[in-house]
């Protein structure tokens, strides 16, 4: 769209109404903290269910199946509406898929061989969450650690 506006027609500024809106007000701020805290809890349920089922080596345990049982986590804790938004769940090569969505086709079955990464967010009256872990449920090897701590360093290059 820039380049569609006339040269000396452009102006290029920070807009005005974004640093008043990323101000929160305290009904907001704990808001935001009592969703997280309600989100954190069903990811911890959730991750400790995953924990419990990769060993038994289902077939039924993909990640369809991984993010609706997160879905059904999410769902049991208060003022839950719904997902902010589809949760990505990616196994091994799939985690890398950026903004990947598991499909009959693409579903791959979760094991302790590789890396598991989901990214979720919820819609709750008091606030909103958009969390994303990467997890492995057996023993990493050199070349998924390299890759884990490439992106992490990268993370926080950029955070700084």
């Amino acid at each position: 769209m820039k380049e569609a506006v006339p040269q000396g027609k452009l102006l290029s500024k920070d807009s005005p109404i974004a640093l008043p809106k990323s101000a929160k007000n305290p009904t907001e701020i704990e808001g935001m903290k009592k969703a997280h805290l309600k989100d954190s809890t069903a990811m911890v349920e959730f991750f400790y269910w995953l924990k419990n089922e990769v060993p038994k080596g289902s077939k039924d345990l993909t990640e369809m199946s991984a993010a609706a049982k997160l879905e059904e986590f999410k769902s049991k804790q208060d003022l839950y509406m719904g997902a902010s938004f589809d949760t990505i769940a990616g196994f091994g090569r799939n985690g890398a898929i950026i903004h990947y969505r598991p499909e009959e086709h693409s579903n791959s079955q979760i094991t302790d061989k590789s890396t598991f990464l989901v990214d979720s967010g919820s819609q709750f009256k008091d606030g909103t969450t958009d969390t994303t872990r990467t997890v492995h449920f057996g023993t990493p090897t050199e070349e998924q650690k390299d890759a884990y701590t490439r992106v992490l360093k990268g993370q926080i290059d950029l955070a700084l």
